[in-house]
């Protein structure tokens, strides 16, 4: 009985929901335009090479930790130095990215 009560609400719901969307583009206040891909500047790196570069970056990170932390008495983990490295590429990547919006604001 709950399942039946369930699916009518939902049908109803959606019925509503279809004639509102209905009116909205016969008066023409709705109208749906489909999404654009996004443009692509020169300076813009592709997404699969830039997900690399962070692979790179982070994994040099935490080699450097990681040889860093021997020289200490008690050394850096694997696992403290991959967090550290990835705090230390994601804040890079932060400073990164408000540099270039400064640089585009400028323009």
């Amino acid at each position: 009985m709950i399942g039946l009560c369930g699916g009518l609400f939902i049908w109803l719901f959606c019925r509503f929901e279809r004639r509102r969307q209905a009116h909205y583009a016969r008066a023409g206040g709705f109208r749906w335009d489909p999404p654009r891909s996004p443009v692509r500047d020169e300076d813009t790196l592709p997404l699969w090479y830039e997900g690399l570069l962070w692979l790179g970056h982070w994994t040099v990170c935490l080699v450097l930790l990681w040889l860093l932390g021997r020289l200490r008495n008690e050394p850096f983990t694997w696992v403290q130095s991959a967090i550290c490295a990835g705090v230390l590429v994601v804040g890079g990547w932060a400073v990164h990215l408000s540099k270039e919006r400064r640089r585009r604001r400028g323009r």
